[in-house]
C-alpha cells in the first residue's frame, strides 16, 4: 500500500503547472513539455500536434497513466489545458495545488468550477467521464470586468 501511495505522489509533485502554459506559444509548450519529460526521466509517453493542439500521453509504469493535452488558438497562443487520469486522487492533488497558488485569487462557483481573478481571467474545471477518468481543464476567458464581477460569488 505504501508503495502505491508513493507512485501515486510521484504524478502529483512532479507534474507540469497548468496554468503557466497559458498564454505560451506552442513552440514554448512543446519546449517546456519535452523538458518536464527528459527530467523525471520519462520514455514511455506518445506525442500527437495539429495545428490547434498538442497532446502528451504519459504512458510509464512508474506512474499513473496521464494526459496534458494544450488547445491552441489561430495566433498559435495556448489559451487552455486539459489535464486527465483514471487516478481521481492524482487529479484532485493537481486541483489542490493549483488551487492553493494564491496569486490567481481563485473563487469557487460550483462543486467543480473555479474562475482566477479578473487580471488572470482564468476558468477552473473539473469533471469525470462516464469511463472513470477525471480531467482538470484550466482556461483563458475573455470576460469584461462587468461579466467577471457578476459571476463571482457574494461576499461572505
Amino acid at each position: 500500500m505504501k508503495t502505491f501511495l508513493l507512485l501515486l505522489s510521484v504524478i502529483i509533485w512532479h507534474s507540469p503547472v497548468a496554468q503557466d502554459y497559458i498564454g505560451d506559444s506552442k513552440k514554448v509548450v512543446k519546449r517546456k513539455m519535452e523538458r518536464y519529460m527528459e527530467s523525471n526521466h520519462y520514455k514511455q509517453y506518445q506525442f500527437a500536434e495539429t495545428d490547434t493542439s498538442i497532446v502528451y500521453h504519459l504512458r510509464e509504469e512508474k506512474v499513473q497513466h496521464v494526459d496534458f493535452r494544450y488547445r491552441i488558438d489561430p495566433k498559435g497562443v495556448c489559451f487552455a489545458t486539459i489535464t486527465s487520469s483514471p487516478c481521481f486522487e492524482c487529479v484532485d492533488k493537481t486541483l489542490r495545488s493549483v488551487l492553493e497558488q494564491k496569486r490567481y485569487g481563485w473563487k469557487q462557483l460550483s462543486n467543480s468550477t473555479w474562475i482566477s481573478d479578473y487580471k488572470h481571467s482564468l476558468q477552473l474545471t473539473i469533471t469525470r467521464d462516464e469511463a472513470g477518468s477525471t480531467a482538470l481543464e484550466i482556461r483563458k476567458m475573455l470576460w469584461s470586468k462587468r461579466l467577471h464581477a457578476e459571476l463571482l460569488p457574494p461576499e461572505k
